[in-house]
């Protein structure tokens, strides 16, 4: 899927559906504004556009895969957009469960990892990355990396703009642990609803 987002951007593929308002913090959706929006849906799709609404519809069948996987006692643990599946029809699937583990009934609800195990630290939650312990609900802030990522249309790996600018010559893992440790985190792209 992140290759499906990188190329949309680059080629302009991408219909923001919010309108800010001049001198006012506030956006609303071009269907309050204009009338035929919703008609033209058709003809966006054809022409190969995605919306704001479309990378909201990602997200929320992203979130229903990882409550699913939840329910099922699974956790994912790598959960991101190069790790999602997309169909024609807009279908999403979580997809590379080569991380993933299954808690046992009798587990306090959690999972130590082992130490050397290569990790996906960019989505890892900062409580994970400074005890291991994974848990069904560490995942959340895994999710909220990914909706960061769709939303940047997959251009960058989580925290690389900040790391690039960072002016200490440290290990990424270092690096991300001061970045939470001073209570950073990923900057809010332009065209995230409010509401999220």
């Amino acid at each position: 899927m992140d290759r499906f987002l990188q190329r949309k951007w680059k080629n302009g593929d991408f219909e923001d559906e919010l309108v800010r308002e001049a001198n006012v913090n506030k956006s609303v959706w071009k269907i309050q504004r204009d009338s035929k929006w919703e008609e033209d849906f058709r003809s966006r799709r054809k022409s190969g556009l995605i919306t704001t609404s479309d990378l909201l519809w990602f997200a929320l069948q992203i979130a229903r895969g990882m409550q699913f996987l939840a329910t099922m006692n699974v956790m994912h643990r790598d959960i991101a957009v190069r790790n999602v599946l997309l169909k024609l029809d807009f279908t999403l699937k979580v997809a590379d469960f080569g991380l993933s583990r299954k808690l046992k009934e009798n587990d306090d609800a959690y999972y130590v990892g082992k130490e050397g195990t290569a990790l996906p630290i960019r989505y890892i939650a900062p409580e994970t990355l400074k005890s291991s312990r994974f848990a069904i609900t560490s995942e959340y802030w895994s999710f909220g990396v990914v909706v960061w990522e769709l939303f940047t249309f997959a251009e960058q790996q989580p925290y690389s703009v900040e790391y690039d600018k960072y002016e200490n010559n440290v290990h990424f893992y270092d690096f991300l642990a001061e970045h939470f440790s001073f209570g950073h985190r990923l900057s809010i792209p332009d065209n995230v609803p409010q509401q999220m």
